[in-house]
């Protein structure tokens, strides 16, 4: 077995002494450190051999799907080339077929035709004849479209102001208050220079059409207000007989606001403050109240309340406002000449 030098003296040892036996240094030890580093290194190298193969094959690929597109695009070319030069070298199928669409009014499938002719070099009379007759049909279609495209707006103008004017005159004839919010909204279509008698007379039934609706739906509106109040007096009627008071609860005045509480123990305030602490006042503003009367057998104590909810009148303008219709109807008018 060859001997090796020692890495501490380097005098010559056996690699299999675990010492040096000239210096005391281990042997067997860094043999197999430098055994382990060796193997290491091999997989390492075979690692990054793995690498550049997988790298390289990734190269060789683009490489061919680049040359394969390449060579579609190239091959593409020649065919388009070859079928150019057969039409350069016969022309005759094509202004056949670009002569044939004109006369059909086709001129989509003559532009391309004549669009092939050109682009393959044909150079010939019979092409720059065929291309100027496609420019003068071109420009004639283009004015029968805007001139096709007035004549429709005219035409669907005509149908609106005939539409229009027999909503109006429908208006004019009808002489009741049936749907008559349409029947404004159709009269306000009225131009200043048309107003008449009949529109006139027309504009006053609806005014007053508008005025019967206002107080219909007035009186509506203060119907279920006063019921309302009606059910929190009789709320009230009854919360008292469970407290073994019998009261007797009146409502009265305009719309009911005005509500009078008679007992003989309301002489006492202390009883009157122990509904008004529980929030009876609160509750009777809420219903649209105005006053409230706590009557004994000898005094009679007065609140006035202010109510919180708008009242009837309030919610009706407000309604009828937000549909425009709160002020009288008018027709337009001609402004005076200055």
């Amino acid at each position: 077995m060859a001997l090796i030098p020692c890495h501490e003296c380097g005098q010559n040892v056996s690699p299999k002494a675990p010492t040096c036996p000239h210096c005391g240094a281990p042997i067997a030890k860094m043999q197999a450190k430098k055994k382990e580093a060796s193997a290491s290194g091999g997989c390492v190298l075979l690692i990054g051999l793995f690498l550049t193969i997988g790298c390289l094959y990734n190269v060789i690929s683009d490489a061919s799907k680049g040359c394969e597109q390449e060579a579609e695009k190239e091959e593409e070319q020649a065919k388009q080339a070859a079928q150019l030069q057969a039409i350069k070298d016969d022309p005759s199928k094509h202004l056949d077929s670009a002569r044939k669409a004109l006369d059909a009014g086709l001129l989509g499938d003559s532009r391309m035709h004549l669009i092939r002719l050109r682009n393959a070099g044909v150079k010939s009379a019979e092409l720059v004849a065929l291309e100027e007759r496609h420019k003068r049909l071109s420009a004639r279609d283009k004015v029968l479209t805007e001139a096709h495209g007035k004549m429709n707006f005219a035409r669907g103008a005509a149908v609106y102001e005939l539409l229009r004017l027999d909503s109006i005159e429908q208006v004019i004839k009808t002489k009741n208050c049936e749907d008559w919010q349409a029947q404004w909204t159709r009269l306000q279509k009225i131009r200043a220079e048309e107003v008449n008698a009949g529109a006139k007379k027309a504009v006053s039934r609806l005014e007053k059409c508008r005025k019967q609706a206002i107080s219909k739906s007035l009186k509506f509106a203060t119907a279920i207000d006063v019921e309302r109040r009606e059910s929190i007096k009789e709320k009230i009627d009854e919360i008292m007989l469970e407290d073994g008071l019998d009261v007797r609860v009146k409502s009265y005045g305009k719309d009911k606001r005005s509500l009078k509480l008679e007992n003989v123990l309301f002489d006492n305030r202390v009883m009157i403050k122990r509904y008004t602490d529980a929030g009876l006042l609160t509750t009777l503003e809420k219903a649209g109240f105005e006053k409230v009367v706590f009557s004994g057998y000898s005094h009679n104590y007065t609140y006035t309340l202010t109510p919180e909810s708008r009242s009837p009148k309030q919610e009706n303008d407000l309604f009828w406002k937000k549909a425009g219709l709160d002020q009288p109807l008018k027709l337009p008018t001609s402004e005076p000449a200055k």
